[in-house]
């Protein structure tokens, strides 16, 4: 027992601060949060005596002092700040430091839960497969000895096997993988492009569609073009398990990524860990990634990432389905340095709970831009130039807004829909917090309901331009001046002022003047390239030339080669191109008829977008095998032929002249099919006599027949 006594007295001792010795500090531990949380700092490890004061230097311009070792602070920006800890007692004083790191992150997702990157299967070992133009399906698959076909390679491998497919145009669609562990991949460096060609293949509506209960599966680095419904499906009602898209092109199809199931009730998530990451979906014309079957209960979609996914629609109208990114519901869903855009439809429509858009922008959708539906919170995003009944909708449960600016609701409009709605037709809206985010040129004020329990904090944000001169309506009082929001208990430091964009009409929504803190998502997909005229199924030539324009400024290269890699085939033209602006390109009268021409644009950060076309420098020839005799008045017949192996059609118009040589009748047959023996009726009313009629025929590419036909016309 003494030596229990006297070794307390010995702690007591050693800890107590003696007389005239400084006090020693401790910051504790570095602290890690999320733009918009505060963070707590804890100096009880510090040694002091008693009546010390605590003094924090938070590494932004603020500080603190009281008796308390702890303090609390809410960082304004994101970033790595040193905080320093003053500790003063009778006896001097003494600092030390601590990290806080400020994150644009979101504060409902579980990271944890997302599959992890990886690129471990370009490690080529003895058991890896290759596919290649130059192969055949009788070899064994090795690299010295390739396989012809993609769906060859599949059926071949084991469970486990990573497939390289080497540089080229696959004609083919329809790829099942339905193998745990298979990683179907573009060689490195070089470019694959899995392609429905809609000149002779029809039956391949997808390009690829991952089958049944599989797991660990990775599909990276290919170009999916042309299919008449989706790029890639995905989804069974048997649960696919950690899931890796990545490096994808997927253009003009009807659905970018998509889930399709016609069975009954599902019981199953359909999908446990999804990563879609550097995806582009462009040219879309109804979905670009839909999660979208009904759960009736069940949670389908779980623990989806999609991170840095840019779905560049070519929707019109306002249709509620033609979404650029939907979940029907889901659970853990992340929406990361993504872009929605030019949607008939919602930019993010997230039926899921706990749901987040961080670091993306929504844009020119002709409906809602962000629309969150349970437990959901938007960071650092830019939503703009929407549609509907509002910018921003969000619905049940809690939601959190930070860094982040809404902006042209309705735009140009005055009234006419709320610029956002939070639990407008929802009595279990829990809350809403909004923090130093900007609304900028509003048609009318945003929304937030509290006939339940809900709760609104509005903290350190800008209101600029709103067209009715009034901000919020919230329990049924509209709020027109910042100043009578922060008179609020919910409010504070708010402000009206110009945020100062530096060229929002242009896309450039970074501020140039003083700041709030937003800082505009510099997001740069590769440049969206539109062929409009003529149409895919269109060839050009000398006189039909291509008609082209890019959404961004940079330069063009039209070539042809055979496997759609840049620099590697003829250049037929080069020149620069600007952003949304129609050019015209004449095609030389020497390129070789039905030849695939290639037209790439190129942006300033060197990222390339490209359209192909066929070339059609043949011009048809035509004949008129034989005479005809008809009565006038009488029911006759024209016969003629128009041949052109480069052209399914030809528009054919037939011109009568007498024996003067003058034209006395001009009949249109219009577009027919080539190829074949052909005849226009008549029935003429022209003077009894001799004549000839002579058929003249344009191909669809407009070139017209190396010489006319003629033959002799007798009228009785």
């Amino acid at each position: 027992m003494p030596a229990l006594i006297l070794a307390i007295a010995l702690a007591i001792v050693l800890t107590r601060p003696v007389p005239g010795l400084a006090a020693t500090a401790d910051a504790g531990s570095d602290e890690t949060t999320a733009l918009g949380r505060p963070v707590t700092f804890d100096g009880s490890g510090s040694i002091a005596a008693p009546g010390a004061t605590y003094a924090w230097d938070f590494g932004d311009g603020e500080t603190t002092s009281s008796a308390e070792p702890t303090a609390s602070h809410n960082y304004h920006f994101a970033g790595s700040y040193t905080t320093t800890l003053t500790v003063t007692d009778a006896g001097g004083s003494s600092t030390d430091t601590a990290t806080a790191s400020v994150e644009m992150s979101a504060t409902n997702i579980d990271y944890s839960k997302f599959p992890t990157d990886r690129s471990d299967y370009f490690n080529e070992t003895s058991a890896t497969r290759y596919v290649s133009l130059t192969g055949s399906d009788s070899n064994d698959g090795s690299k010295a000895q390739p396989y012809r076909t993609i769906q060859h390679a599949i059926s071949q491998a084991a469970s486990g096997t990573v497939v390289l497919i080497r540089g080229g145009h696959y004609f083919t669609g329809d790829i099942a993988m339905d193998k745990n562990g298979l990683a179907l991949a573009a060689y490195p460096g070089e470019k694959v492009v899995i392609e429905s060609d809609l000149y002779d293949v029809w039956e391949h509506r997808n390009g690829i569609t991952l089958e049944g209960p599989i797991e660990n599966v990775v599909v990276d680095g290919l170009e999916i073009r042309r299919f008449t419904t989706q790029g890639v499906q995905f989804g069974d009602e048997d649960t696919q398990r950690n899931i890796i898209l990545k490096n994808l092109l997927i253009d003009d199809a009807e659905a970018g990524i998509n889930t399709v199931y016609s069975g009954g009730t599902p019981t199953k998530p359909f999908i446990d860990g999804l990563l879609v990451k550097n995806c582009v979906l462009q040219h879309v014309s109804l979905m670009g990634f839909n999660a979208g079957q009904y759960g009736n209960g069940q949670q389908l979609y779980k623990n989806v990432h999609l991170d840095h996914v840019y779905a560049l629609m070519s929707g019109t109208g306002n249709n509620t389905a033609a979404d650029a990114m939907a979940f029907e519901n889901g659970e853990n869903v992340l929406a990361e340095n993504s872009i929605a855009q030019d949607a008939g439809g919602d930019g993010f429509d997230l039926k899921a709970d706990r749901a987040a858009v961080v670091d993306s922008i929504a844009r020119r959708v002709e409906r809602n831009g962000i629309k969150l539906w349970s437990n959901a919170e938007i960071v650092n995003s830019l939503c703009y130039d929407t549609g509907a009944d509002a910018g921003v909708v969000l619905e049940d449960g809690d939601f959190r807004i930070v860094n982040s600016a809404l902006a042209w609701h309705l735009k140009g409009q005055t009234g006419g829909a709320y610029s956002m709605t939070a639990g407008y037709d929802n009595a279990s809206f829990g809350s809403l917090e909004i923090f130093r985010s900007i609304f900028y040129q509003e048609c009318d004020r945003f929304y937030v309901n509290n006939t339940g329990p809900g709760s609104l904090a509005v903290n350190d944000s800008v209101f600029y331009g709103f067209a009715l001169n009034r901000i919020l309506q919230y329990g049924g009082v509209d709020y027109e001046t910042t100043a009578a929001i922060n008179a609020q208990s919910w409010g504070s430091g708010n402000v009206e002022r110009n945020p100062g964009f530096v060229d929002p009409a242009n896309d450039d929504w970074r501020i140039a003047t003083g700041s709030n803190g937003f800082v505009a998502p510099d997001l740069k997909p590769p440049p969206v390239v539109t062929i409009s005229s003529p149409p895919y199924l269109a060839p050009v030539g000398p006189r039909r030339p291509i008609r082209f324009s890019s959404d961004q400024a940079g330069a063009y290269s039209l070539e042809s080669t055979r496997n759609a890699v840049k620099g590697s085939g003829t250049v037929v033209r080069t020149g620069t191109i600007a952003a949304g602006t129609a050019h015209t390109l004449g095609v030389p009268g020497t390129t070789p008829s039905w030849l695939r021409l290639y037209l790439y644009a190129t942006n300033a950060a060197g990222k390339t977008g490209w359209q192909w076309v066929r070339t059609d420098t043949y011009r048809p020839r035509v004949s008129a095998p034989h005479y005809s005799v008809v009565r006038r008045y009488g029911a006759g017949r024209l016969y003629y032929n128009v041949a052109d192996p480069y052209s399914s059609r030809a528009t054919v118009i037939i011109a009568i002249r007498n024996r003067r040589g003058k034209y006395v009748a001009k009949l249109l047959a219009g577009w027919q099919p080539t190829g074949s023996l052909r005849y226009r009726a008549i029935r003429p009313s022209l003077a009894r006599g001799r004549y000839l009629f002579v058929v003249y025929a344009r191909d669809l590419a407009y070139n017209s027949q190396t010489r006319v036909a003629y033959n002799t016309l007798i009228v009785r």
